[in-house]
């Protein structure tokens, strides 16, 4: 969030000093800053951010709240599958991932054509 914050100030920064300097006037001030704020809202929104946390903690940190990457949305359920063969996770956690992970799968499986993303392509292909 700080980052966002930070990057959007810049972005301010540097639409006031073009107004200024080309004499603009506040509508181009700002509809140029609306425009970066969605711009950056698009790219934020496009990262899978639980798969990203999942990976992060699984792979990087020492100690990790499995209770807390299960409690995730359901976007990480197949890199929790897939890293439950870790020594850390309890028995208790890893059936908990399984059942998880089932019922993901089984809500992309019954998904219309009209809900299909890349992620229930992916799924389909790896089964």
């Amino acid at each position: 969030g700080v980052h966002v914050y930070i990057l959007l100030t810049l972005v301010g920064l540097m639409t006031t000093f073009i107004k200024v300097l080309q004499i603009k006037n506040v509508a181009f001030l700002f509809r140029r800053n609306v425009q970066a704020a969605f711009v950056l809202l698009l790219m934020c929104s496009v990262v899978n951010w639980d798969k990203f946390i999942t990976e992060y903690n699984l792979n990087q940190a020492e100690s990790f709240d499995t209770n807390y990457l299960i409690t995730l949305s359901d976007r990480n359920a197949t890199t929790l599958y897939n890293n439950s063969l870790d020594s850390r996770i309890s028995s208790s956690d890893k059936n908990r991932i399984e059942k998880k992970y089932h019922d993901y799968t089984i809500e992309m499986e019954q998904r219309q054509w009209q809900e299909l993303n890349y992620e229930s392509i992916t799924l389909k292909t790896e089964r």
